[in-house]
């Protein structure tokens, strides 16, 4: 999960301020599938922030997006040039890493995070850190790590998200029940990777009435979705 705090906080001057709302419309291009607007006004918050760290973070983002991951990390290092130690720089770029297997590198800028006092999304760090720990088989210390990411928010709808699958893998049926039940309080209406969590959590614990109603609301709303041919194929 990245961090994407509003631009305009980093705004100080007015070709930062113009920087600022070209990164935002990369962010919302990003966010509507579209790269290529995404990477011109990336590009173009780049142009006129050339010392503004957020719109290289942008930038990183999109090259990200395209599989650019060389132009992502060089963007990324640009980023923490500007702002070594910017919790949002390094909460990114640490997610960044760990996705592509770098867990030591990856860990290491997503603890620098939660150094900066003026990050106010401790919470994804935290999730971001359990995500690189189980990559490194240390399930314990994700689940050390999502725990305080409850704590610094306690209804943090990924991180029982990630409790709930980590001890249905498990077989922890009293666990995963606890954090799955939490989920439906704090998520709202249910995504296609929560229903079928609630499908493997109810197998798990032999309730064939609550799986026969997650698998009827998972191929009724999410037809076509990666989990309902997950389910189908029986994997």
């Amino acid at each position: 999960m990245l961090a994407i705090l509003p631009a305009a906080t980093f705004a100080t001057a007015p070709l930062h301020e113009l920087a600022s709302l070209h990164v935002q419309l990369a962010f919302e291009y990003a966010k509507a599938n579209q790269p290529g607007f995404a990477l011109d006004a990336a590009n173009r918050a780049v142009q006129v922030g050339e010392d503004f760290a957020p719109a290289w973070l942008a930038r990183a983002h999109v090259h990200a997006m395209l599989s650019r991951d060389n132009e992502a990390e060089r963007d990324y290092r640009q980023a923490l040039t500007l702002a070594p130690e910017n919790g949002e720089a390094n909460n990114n770029f640490g997610l960044f890493l760990c996705r592509r297997g770098r867990l030591d590198d990856g860990a290491r800028h997503l603890r620098r995070a939660l150094v900066d006092p003026r990050y106010t999304s401790r919470e994804t760090a935290y999730l971001n850190l359990g995500r690189c720990s189980l990559m490194a088989d240390q399930a314990q210390q994700a689940i050390d790590h999502w725990l305080s990411a409850l704590r610094a928010k306690p209804a943090y709808a990924p991180a029982l998200r990630q409790l709930a699958a980590l001890y249905t893998k498990q077989g922890s049926v009293e666990l995963a029940s606890y954090y799955f039940g939490r989920l439906i309080e704090h998520a709202g209406p249910l995504e296609a990777e929560d229903l079928l969590l609630g499908v493997g959590l109810a197998r798990l614990s032999g309730d064939r009435v609550r799986e026969e109603a997650y698998v009827g609301e998972l191929r009724a709303r999410f037809p076509d979705s990666r989990e309902t041919q997950q389910l189908l194929s029986g994997i």
